[in-house]
């Protein structure tokens, strides 16, 4: 099983200091991945931290059969697009940082276990206007 990615982001992703920016990755499911998705769908976005070479958790998207979709998110300005579904997930960063500049990456789930099934897709955001 794997995603197919139908578009990508632009890499490296450009974004302006102080402005928003909406990070979003399109993709289909296998039949199969679609079934699943029913009963269990994750959707995971991690961050680069340079000093330790370690992912940290950003913001994810979660659905399970008779529950409502639940959305963690550790930053107030970065949030889960409500739309994130089966067909492409978005990350909105609003009033972009300097510091919200790194290395972005997305983990599609639809099992249970949580074994991963896309192939990890990154994206290095930078920030224009960090100087000014």
């Amino acid at each position: 099983m794997s995603v197919t990615w139908t578009a990508r982001l632009a890499n490296p992703a450009m974004a302006i200091k102080g402005h928003d920016a909406a990070l979003t990755w399109r993709y289909s499911l296998s039949a199969e991945e679609q079934t699943k998705s029913q009963t269990y769908f994750l959707v995971k976005w991690t961050k680069l931290n340079y000093s330790s070479s370690q992912y940290y958790p950003i913001a994810s998207y979660i659905k399970i059969t008779g529950l409502n979709p639940s959305y963690t998110e550790q930053a107030p300005h970065i949030v889960t697009d409500r739309s994130t579904g089966t067909s492409f997930a978005s990350l909105q960063i609003n009033d972009i940082r300097i510091d919200d500049e790194g290395i972005y990456k997305i983990e599609i789930s639809v099992e249970f276990s949580g074994t991963l099934i896309a192939a990890v897709h990154e994206v290095n955001l930078s920030v224009l206007g960090k100087f000014s």
